[in-house]
């Protein structure tokens, strides 16, 4: 039961239409989108994520538990949950038409893929449905009429959010990142969990390049705005036996990762002496 008093300590976004998109087999949505046109040639996009800090206290057993596990794991037919059923599959799960608690990145996002503005607030949402993602390529790969029809409440707000991941993926594509294109492998199992079937199941046009914009967001929340675009060879450096590490490639890096390059680029080049206790290792490969 979410108490008043703790809506009005937050965002109320009840009233904003948000929806999850997850596979089909998935148990929990921890996970839902906003989006809209506020203006010409801006959306405004939120990623709302269930607010488990709420629930789990800091240094508590359950928080400390959750620490040794790191992650949910999921196997072939079942998943190990990081945290209790009652809060993943439950209170923190992001299901329709209930009220529920997260931490929303509200992002205003031009026509060129950049981030122009952005907000992060903890809030109060009401997904408003659930989708699935074969549905939602199904609508954005083949503008499926059977789908479209299924969907017609959101279908503007579908066809939004594949056209705004175009722009993001193209923008990141066009910034050094590498895209395998993988397709996965399903593994489906009998009733004693012995492999009978392998089948191939084909990547399919994503949604997903939204919620790296959040991510992006949030880094630049905690470290700053700022970027410089780098080619490296892999630099490690070994300070008092932690491994600070800077991949090779290219990426984009906030003012206290480039201070971090800039330091380990000079002690490589010979212009800056190594801090006491530092040991730098470099891999060209």
């Amino acid at each position: 039961m979410i108490t008043e008093q703790e809506i009005y300590r937050r965002r109320d976004m009840r009233d904003v239409f948000t929806f999850t998109i997850d596979p089909a087999d998935a148990k929990d949505f921890d996970d839902a989108v906003s989006i809209k046109k506020i203006k010409d040639g801006i959306w405004e996009v939120g990623i709302h994520i269930a607010d488990v800090s709420h629930y789990v206290k800091e240094d508590s057993n359950l928080d400390r538990e959750a620490l040794k596990r790191g992650t949910s794991v999921y196997l072939v037919n079942r998943v190990v949950p990081m945290l209790p059923k009652v809060l993943s599959n439950g209170i923190c799960s992001l299901n329709p038409d209930e009220d529920r608690l997260t931490l929303s990145c509200i992002m205003e996002i031009d026509d060129s893929g950049q981030v122009v503005n952005h907000t992060i607030e903890k809030s109060v949402i009401n997904s408003c449905a659930r989708l699935v993602y074969d549905d939602v390529s199904d609508i954005l790969e083949h503008d499926d009429p059977v789908q479209s029809e299924k969907l017609n409440e959101i279908l503007a707000e579908i066809k939004m959010m594949g056209d705004l991941a175009e722009i993001l993926r193209n923008k990141r594509k066009h910034q050094g990142s590498l895209d395998f294109d993988l397709d996965e492998a399903v593994i489906e199992v009998d009733e004693y969990e012995n492999p009978i079937r392998i089948e191939v199941e084909e990547r399919r046009i994503s949604v997903d390049e939204l919620v790296t914009a959040a991510k992006d967001g949030s880094l630049e929340e905690v470290f700053g705005t700022g970027t410089a675009a780098v080619i490296s060879p892999v630099g490690k450096i070994v300070d008092h036996g932690r491994e600070i590490c800077m991949p090779s490639g290219m990426a984009e890096m906030g003012p206290v990762t480039k201070k971090l390059y800039e330091t380990l680029t000079g002690i490589q080049m010979g212009r800056i002496e190594a801090p006491e206790g530092w040991i730098l290792e470099i891999d060209a490969k």
